[in-house]
């Protein structure tokens, strides 16, 4: 669909944090553990972190700490882009298979990462670090875990002033997003792994047609013309796209049905698309 996705942002370039253990020892989970102990400060062998990191006194984090399988269960799968204090920018996937890729890299395997107690941790080189995370209605916001410097963030410019903003309240048990929606809906994981190098085509209820794939390393692929221009990401239970010059992702509710796929709107529960064409009301 030529409107639509979007990233979902968090820590660590390339050039810096990356995916790994938390902890030293062997695991039973090399991605999720909740009986990791506490991670020392430290001595020279982390990562590196932007020069303009903040020498005043830790801010107030914004929003509400994402903690332990909730963290987990967040980041697992997740392809997202965000920045720096210093304005760089970054674009990333934490597979579920706790490697790290590199998205604005050509998709590259930089990395590992794993969620350690309620410390989201990555490992690059050697080279270790670990963070506390945290999400509001804006997006996701990244603090050093060894002394709770504001690092990295989904919402670009950061805002360095201190305080906290408007928390996502706690995920509850949904029903359906859409009434009347076709088939189930899929949701998280699951909408992840069915949308993740896939090629379909479709229509729109004009009965325009489009044909495209939404490539592993977080692109959108025109397959009429083998272009990628766009690029999309999991958010939630929504899948999104992201446009050139576009102000917002465009986000969608996705289920499935014996005949194909069908998308609605976030914001109005539309009927936007589908894999079936004609489409039906």
């Amino acid at each position: 669909m030529k409107q639509k996705m979007i990233y979902i942002v968090v820590i660590v370039s390339a050039s810096m944090l990356v995916l790994a253990s938390c902890a030293s020892g062997p695991q039973s989970d090399p991605v999720f553990r909740d009986d990791a102990p506490a991670v020392p400060p430290s001595s020279g062998g982390g990562a590196q972190m932007p020069s303009q990191q903040p020498s005043t006194p830790a801010p107030t984090p914004k929003g509400r700490q994402l903690t332990g399988k909730a963290l987990y269960g967040r980041m697992s799968g997740l392809s997202y882009n965000g920045c720096y204090p210093d304005g760089s920018t970054f674009a990333e996937t934490t597979l579920s298979d706790g490697r790290l890729r590199d998205d604005a890299g050509g998709g590259s395997i930089v990395g590992n990462w794993n969620v350690s107690g309620d410390s989201l941790c990555f490992d690059q080189n050697n080279q270790q670090t670990c963070v506390l995370t945290y999400e509001d209605n804006r997006g996701l916001h990244f603090y050093l875990k060894e002394n709770g410097a504001y690092i990295a963030s989904t919402v670009c410019p950061m805002d360095m002033s201190a305080g906290p903003s408007q928390p996502v309240p706690p995920s509850q048990p949904q029903g359906p997003a859409v009434s009347g929606m076709k088939g189930n809906q899929l949701r998280g994981q699951d909408l992840y792994s069915q949308m993740s190098g896939l090629s379909y085509a479709g229509c729109y209820p004009d009965g325009t047609r489009f044909k495209e794939t939404t490539l592993a390393n977080g692109q959108v692929r025109n397959d009429e013309n083998d272009q990628t221009s766009a690029s999309w990401s999991v958010s939630g239970d929504m899948l999104c796209y992201n446009n050139p010059g576009a102000d917002q992702p465009f986000c969608v509710y996705v289920s499935r049905d014996r005949q194909g796929l069908h998308f609605y709107e976030k914001e109005s529960g539309q009927y936007v698309a589908s894999t079936v064409c004609p489409m039906q009301p």
